[in-house]
């Protein structure tokens, strides 16, 4: 049998090229290669460089990967046209995913890849504001930590309302109670307040801590500064019967840490009620200094009067004569408004 080899450039259908060499190309698509050739090397260990050359997709998903370790490096910028609908880098295992929505190039978003299609961290700025929006698979919160622990556990549970860690730089492995918090917690009606928090229970502030505003207080456990300047302590109602707004008070010698009411002319008042109302046998606020809102006689009281307590249990009464000793122990403050009988009148306490 007789074989017959034919040259290439001999066989029928070929568009380009001369007498000599010809290929399946049109004239324009081999000058279009030849261009591309140009500008592009071609390593023997497979890899290509593009110089300057530009990679556009249209209307097609791109996959970028690499056999030996899953990863793909990129030294320089990445650009994403305004046309591109997404930008999706998953690593398709547990790590976190990548994405960056590019409909209006203004979100950037963080997945747990294999959990499913909902993103967990979201960073868009529009309109007038830029947001952070974090889902419960994130855990809720953003630690602030140290670069050497940036692939620790902090050991912080996944929390209600978005939260802010800060940690110090000991690693959380040795110790993960030096952090500090801030969340906003609110109660869906308006109303709400930031808490600070502390793993080690402690607050440190350098330089002055100013409040600004009318009716604004500082309160612990077991002291408070009142809205109108007066210093309290939390101790147990031993009256017998609810609270009330300015009463007189001494110490209750039916249990520790309690106080009752004070008797006629007593000698021996330890603060004013600040509020009204707390049941017997429960914590209530006591003023035990600066100014506070007293329960005057029915005789009332001016600016400038001298106060003690009176011959009803409890209130005070004006007082302006001085000299005697015994009345001075009877003494509660001095008067810093005008009371028109019976009522509270603001006073400057203070107890002999």
């Amino acid at each position: 049998m007789e074989i017959e080899v034919q040259r290439h450039a001999g066989l029928a259908g070929l568009l380009g090229g001369n007498v000599a060499e010809q290929y399946h190309l049109t004239a324009a698509e081999h000058t279009e290669l030849t261009n591309w050739m140009d500008s592009v090397i071609l390593d023997t260990d497979g890899s290509m460089d593009l110089g300057t050359a530009t990679i556009q997709f249209w209307d097609a998903a791109v996959t970028i990967g690499s056999a030996d370790d899953g990863h793909f490096d990129i030294n320089a910028d990445i650009s994403v046209d305004v046309n591109c609908i997404l930008l999706d880098i998953d690593s398709g295992g547990t790590t976190t995913g990548f994405n960056v929505n590019a409909t209006t190039i203004s979100r950037f978003l963080l997945r747990e890849a294999g959990v499913g299609a909902g993103f967990e961290f979201v960073c868009r700025w529009d309109r007038d504001q830029t947001l952070m929006a974090l889902g419960e698979r994130a855990g809720r919160h953003i630690v602030i930590c140290d670069l050497a622990s940036d692939s620790m556990d902090f050991d912080h549970a996944i929390q209600t309302h978005p939260t802010l860690y800060v940690h110090s730089v000991t690693n959380p492995n040795d110790n993960n109670t030096e952090w500090g918090s801030l969340v906003f917690i609110g109660d869906g009606a308006g109303n709400g307040a930031f808490t600070f928090g502390s793993g080690t229970d402690l607050f440190e502030f350098i330089g002055d801590v100013v409040q600004t505003g009318a009716g604004r207080i500082l309160e612990s456990t077991k002291y408070k500064l009142t809205a109108i300047g007066g210093v309290a302590a939390r101790l147990t109602n031993k009256t017998g019967g609810n609270t009330v707004a300015g009463q007189l008070v001494i110490t209750s010698a039916a249990a520790d840490d309690a106080f009752t009411t004070a008797g006629a002319n007593g000698d021996n008042m330890i603060g004013i009620v600040l509020n009204a109302g707390i049941a017997d046998g429960s914590e209530a606020w006591v003023v035990m200094g600066g100014i506070a809102d007293v329960l005057i006689d029915a005789g009332g009281s001016a600016a400038g009067d001298r106060l003690i307590s009176s011959a009803t249990a409890g209130s005070a009464d004006v007082w302006n004569v001085g000299g005697a000793v015994a009345t001075h122990f009877l003494e509660v403050g001095h008067c810093l408004e005008t009371r028109v009988g019976a009522g509270l009148a603001r006073c400057a306490i203070h107890f002999n």
